[in-house]
């Protein structure tokens, strides 16, 4: 105090006078959000022009929705909500309940989303656990149906206007899986992190660790392709004991950033790394692991269609996962459809801009260089000139080998 008067003087470091000093700060905005039962946000984004994105679990028959929400009702006993505020926090942008009616299996059961990222057209993804066997999904997402186990995690990607999917999957075994963080990169690529007891969950060729190391859990990176429709990569990481997978980031060139903790004495780690060994015995600690998709030893080309047989009427896809090794490389890709009755290699079709039979095959891509690449490569609708009855998908190799038995 100074002459009497009451002043108080603070001393200020160097900053930028370009922008108003403020002492103390204060509250642009702070609304509650839910309905009149239980709610609870626990993920939050915000994309370039200051709306907010906010996920999470409701019990609320109640909660604000808006016109055209992709979901406008409560479907269990407790189901997500995700919901988008403007910059100034006075209006909802949208605002819709995620999920299914629960599980039989309990008591009360439900839905719940634990992480949110936004990409920059506005477009929404939020992955979270649920226990619905009717969760929302889409035609042609990677797993469109629930994989087993009492819970799976799920990947949901909403439109800006938060009143259509882009897409939405299951993603998880046998076991239990949920998803607890995620993240997008600059093409629409979702990456995803959590926690895992499914012996069988989905992995790709050459993941870091391809197996479960623990009944009680591993924490899991995977990546989804701007559509939903494939897996660039998906691995287990852990040890000896429980691990689970919190947040994740990525950086401009698709390396993926996981942090959460573990358990484990032997979590994989690296050479020279700040701390290579756990903390103490039977207590958690942290863990951050970079993941880089290397180059393999050789060149990589996995082929999958959306369904084994198809019929008149029916649509295939053949999608293709194509990663470099240490050299250029091409591959011959064939399509094969088997009509029913065929018994012998002559009659098998072969697709060569339209179906034929041929005792010579061309394939439908020749030389194809085995660049990065992850989606689809071909659809074709059968329409009234095809067979009726079910084909059956052969290759990527030369096909003549390939007789029906």
């Amino acid at each position: 105090m100074a002459g009497g008067t009451q002043q108080l003087r603070v001393h200020v470091a160097a900053y930028d006078r370009s922008h108003p000093l403020l002492i103390d700060p204060v509250l642009s905005y702070s609304p509650y959000l839910g309905g009149s039962d239980d709610d609870g946000g626990f993920g939050i984004a915000v994309d370039g022009a200051g709306n907010a994105y906010v996920t999470g679990r409701t019990e609320s028959a109640n909660v604000p929705t808006t016109s055209g929400a992709v979901q406008p009702t409560l479907r269990g006993d407790w189901n997500v909500f995700v919901s988008k505020l403007n910059a100034t926090g006075t209006a909802l942008v949208y605002s819709t309940y995620l999920g299914g009616s629960g599980s039989s299996l309990f008591d009360s059961s439900g839905d719940e989303a634990w992480g949110i990222a936004v990409d920059g057209a506005g477009n929404a993804y939020v992955t979270g656990m649920t226990e619905s066997a009717n969760f929302p999904t889409t035609p042609g997402a990677f797993q469109p149906t629930p994989p087993g186990g009492s819970s799976n995690a799920f990947v949901s990607k909403l439109n800006a206007t938060g009143t259509a999917f882009v897409y939405s999957t299951y993603l998880g075994g046998s076991g239990d899986d949920s998803g607890y963080g995620i993240a997008v990169d600059g093409t629409g690529n979702a990456y995803v992190t959590g926690g895992t007891t499914s012996a069988d969950f989905p992995t790709t060729p050459g993941a870091v660790q391809p197996t479960l190391q623990d009944s009680y859990g591993d924490a899991f990176g995977s990546k989804f392709n701007a559509t939903g429709t494939v897996l660039g990569y998906s691995t287990y990481l852990g040890g000896e004991h429980s691990d689970e997978g919190q947040g994740i980031a990525v950086d401009g060139t698709g390396t993926a950033y996981v942090t959460g903790l573990t358990y484990s004495t032997d979590f994989p780690t690296t050479p020279g790394a700040v701390q290579p060994t756990l903390g103490g015995r039977y207590h958690s600690d942290a863990f951050v692991t970079k993941l880089v998709l290397g180059l393999p030893s050789a060149p990589t080309l996995a082929l999958t269609v959306n369904t084994p047989s198809v019929h008149k009427g029916d649509t295939l896809t053949l999608s293709a996962l194509a990663t470099p090794g240490p050299t250029s490389a091409t591959a011959d890709v064939y399509i094969v459809l088997q009509p029913p009755g065929c018994a012998s290699f002559t009659c098998l079709l072969f697709w060569q801009g339209g179906l034929t039979f041929t005792a010579t095959p061309q394939p439908l891509l020749r030389n194809w260089p085995i660049s990065p690449f992850n989606g689809p490569i071909f659809r074709y609708t059968f329409d009234g000139t095809a067979l009726a009855g079910p084909y059956v998908w052969v290759g990527p190799s030369r096909c003549p080998a390939h007789r029906p038995s």
